[in-house]
């Protein structure tokens, strides 16, 4: 962070810039997010993906 600061020192003015937390700002808690696991094998599940890109691909 020193290097950081010490690099952009003539760029910025520090007083007025607000320090940033990342346990103040729970970015994960606010974007929606989720994940879905297949049931099929890995080679079906590959085969749809395949079919699914070719038919969303622009003609």
């Amino acid at each position: 962070m020193k290097r950081i600061r010490y690099s952009i020192h003539s760029l910025v003015h520090f007083q007025y810039l607000e320090s940033i937390s990342s346990f103040k700002f729970l970015s994960w808690t606010i974007i929606p997010y989720s994940v879905k696991i297949s049931k099929l094998s890995k080679e079906l599940e590959a085969e749809n993906y395949k079919n699914s890109a070719i038919l969303l691909a622009p003609n």
